[in-house]
């Protein structure tokens, strides 16, 4: 639904087929179902790229106080925040300085007030901090928040565990097939995203153009670096799927008759239906099958005979949920036992 927020920068029929696409997105679906911090720090970052799109149409308090508690929410989810305002940025200078030679692509000259900048920052700083501090009970968290970036420093190095070549991203994409299971590809996506780069630079909405070269630029950042886990797709890809959103609206408006608009439109609803599939087989049928491209270091769903079989135990030892349990792990990686064993009392690893 946040995505219809877009609606002005690139369209109501290109954001809802972005709405569209990511609602149907394996990679969205499944890792919206994950514990994993990546749902919320691409929504921040979209609240944060439509509070700031509307800002550059029609500066105010409100558009800069949404602007920096997005942009604060997304720090204080995960440190790849950063990365994503980078690149950002970098994509605003480009777009401003390849328009400043012609009439096409050139931005309106923007005078942001002294307190507007101000509000934003202050915002964002306060979201933040409240956060890392677990509400100023804990202060060295805001400090930690800063320092943890030395340490993704040596992850982007590379040497690691999660290390993949620069076009395992695009690869999970765009095709993956472990026999014998099914095959994947969300090449739909990247196909609908190519049109729709082109569509953007060419048609002369600066916010659309704004919004695909943030896109290609942050896939290509995460690219680069070395440490990769399939989750960190998420904050590019979501700026890939609504460029998409723009280039599928381009291909329908671009056709003459009902007819080719028909044919058209029954295209994109079997290629989205088929998204909705594979979303639907490796959430719930293919969890956590390492047959799915998405399914990273899980633990096997055998485990769950585990915790079926404390379960059995407890119900017939006299001491019931206080009969110990000697856990014994030479690694000391015990999880995801303590969730399942949380009704015990007496457990020791």
């Amino acid at each position: 639904a946040l995505i219809w927020t877009l609606r002005g920068a690139i369209g109501e029929l290109a954001a809802a087929m972005a709405a569209l696409l990511t609602a149907l997105s394996p990679a969205f679906v499944y890792y919206n179902r994950y514990f994993i911090q990546e749902s919320l720090l691409v929504f921040f970052m979209v609240a944060a790229l439509s509070a700031g799109l509307r800002y550059a149409t029609r500066p105010g308090y409100a558009p800069a106080l949404a602007f920096g508690v997005a942009l604060g929410l997304a720090h204080a989810t995960k440190e790849t925040a950063a990365l994503v305002i980078m690149c950002g940025v970098v994509a605003g200078c480009i777009v401003w300085f390849l328009g400043r030679g012609g009439r096409r692509g050139r931005l309106p000259h923007i005078t942001t007030p002294r307190n507007h900048a101000l509000a934003a920052v202050l915002a964002a700083a306060c979201c933040s901090m409240l956060l890392y501090s677990s509400f100023f009970t804990n202060p060295r968290g805001i400090i930690d928040s800063v320092a943890t970036y030395a340490n993704y420093f040596q992850r982007a190095d590379g040497a690691g565990l999660h290390d993949k070549p620069w076009y395992y991203y695009l690869s999970l994409l765009a095709y993956v097939h472990r026999s014998p299971g099914p095959w994947w590809s969300e090449g739909l996506v990247l196909v609908l995203a190519a049109v729709g780069g082109v569509v953007a630079w060419w048609n002369g909405v600066k916010q659309a153009r704004f919004i695909a070269v943030a896109a290609a630029i942050t896939f290509a950042a995460f690219s680069a670096i070395a440490y990769k886990t399939p989750w960190n797709v998420l904050s590019p890809y979501q700026l890939i799927v609504i460029v998409a959103g723009v280039g599928a609206a381009a291909l329908i408006a671009s056709l003459r008759g009902n007819l080719a608009r028909t044919i058209a439109a029954l295209a994109l609803a079997i290629g989205t239906a088929h998204l909705g599939v594979q979303a639907w087989r490796a959430s719930f049928e293919l969890p956590a099958d390492p047959r799915t491209p998405y399914v990273y270091a899980h633990t096997s769903s055998a485990f769950m005979r585990f915790a079926e079989r404390a379960e059995g135990l407890a119900a017939v030892h006299p001491e019931g949920y206080a009969m110990r349990i000697d856990v014994i792990q030479p690694d000391g990686d015990y999880w995801p036992i303590p969730w399942y064993l949380r009704r015990f009392s007496r457990v020791g690893y």
